[in-house]
């Protein structure tokens, strides 16, 4: 037998009220005493109340804006997965009236990111989505007064900007964590393994993710492998090739006996495409699922792809906002999701 619908009057007359305070309520429309709302929340979570989403939505017929400030994908391959996972939640919910302005900066210019985030101001939105590569910068935008009653979700990388921004992504810490703990899989006790930190922007090498991933990298092996020698390099001017290669021989040159590389960035074909020639003893550990990242784990020169859900987090951002903005539903503020392990016998089932 079907289960009853539970309608405002039924609340009503349970919590003693009109069905103009109910109806408050479940809109947040205020005017309502706290007591009161306390009660009929109360009731509504006792009757199991499930509001008609559709009737509110179109009752409402509010078009909800929503700006976003992601890099450039046509610069970098990576941020093409959070766009399109933004335009799938935005497609499949069509039906809440809602509009969405892309502004897209190039990540290796800080003053471009400043450039796009002021455009926001321009026509203040209900929400944003933003990729805060440049953390000093997308703080100070965010921290705008203008900005105070505006909807704020972060993925990627993790700011402190108190509970009411929601970050969607990765559990950077727990990614460096498992990072080392492939690469340290079946390798004696004594290896060394290098941790490269390969970006298109010096300052992006500074990002919140990166230091996380690098601290869990390096507990990992101090908790469960002292003995072993850890080591990092870093190196960002990726329009010269030749000086890139330059930097990536002598790095190898200097740790003749490398066990493992692990590139904390979705740049581990760069590795490859340079010297990989160099590297056929070595355990490889990349990020994400780029497709020259596919193609080097395929054939075996890249050993695990760790899997940030990048398109994910673009799709749960639409998602949260919506719960948010209209279903009117409380949110966690930190959203993890989960580090895959991709290998070249499972990465077809990852393949749209």
């Amino acid at each position: 037998m079907a289960k009853q619908r539970v309608r405002i009057k039924d609340i009503a007359i349970a919590a003693g009220v009109s069905t103009g305070t109910v109806d408050r309520v479940i809109h947040n429309r205020g005017n309502v005493l706290p007591e009161v709302k306390k009660r009929v929340e109360a009731v509504m979570k006792k009757l199991d109340y499930q509001p008609n989403i559709m009737a509110s939505t179109l009752a409402n017929n509010k078009v909800i804006k929503i700006a976003t400030l992601l890099p450039d994908f046509q610069k970098d391959a990576y941020w093409e997965s959070p766009y399109q996972g933004i335009e799938k939640a935005v497609s499949g919910n069509a039906h809440f009236s809602i509009t969405v302005n892309h502004h897209f900066f190039d990540r290796v210019a800080v003053k471009d990111f400043e450039k796009q985030a002021n455009k926001i101001f321009e026509d203040i939105p209900d929400a944003i989505i933003i990729a805060p590569i440049f953390g000093k910068e997308a703080k100070q935008f965010l921290k705008d007064k203008r900005l105070q009653n505006v909807a704020v979700v972060l993925i990627n990388n993790r700011l402190s900007l108190g509970e009411k921004v929601v970050y969607i992504g990765q559990d950077s810490y727990q990614s460096g964590v498992l990072a080392g703990r492939l690469l340290s899989t079946n390798q004696g006790p004594k290896s060394t393994y290098l941790l490269l930190h390969l970006e298109v922007e010096e300052k992006a090498l500074n990002a919140t993710h990166i230091h996380q991933k690098e601290a869990g990298f390096y507990d990992y092996f101090k908790e469960n492998h002292p003995e072993s020698r850890v080591l990092k390099r870093a190196y960002s001017e990726f329009q010269k090739e030749h000086t890139l290669t330059q930097f990536l021989e002598q790095t190898i040159k200097e740790t003749p006996k490398l066990t493992g590389i692990c590139v904390s960035t979705s740049k581990t074909h760069q590795l490859l495409d340079r010297i990989g020639d160099k590297l056929k003893n070595a355990t490889i550990v990349g990020f994400d699922l780029l497709p020259k990242n596919i193609e080097y784990l395929k054939a075996g020169k890249i050993d695990y792809l760790i899997n940030q859900n990048p398109k994910k987090q673009g799709f749960l951002a639409i998602v949260n906002l919506i719960d948010q903005l209209v279903l009117r539903k409380e949110v966690k503020a930190i959203q993890y999701l989960p580090l895959d392990i991709v290998v070249k016998e499972n990465v077809v089932y990852y393949s749209e």
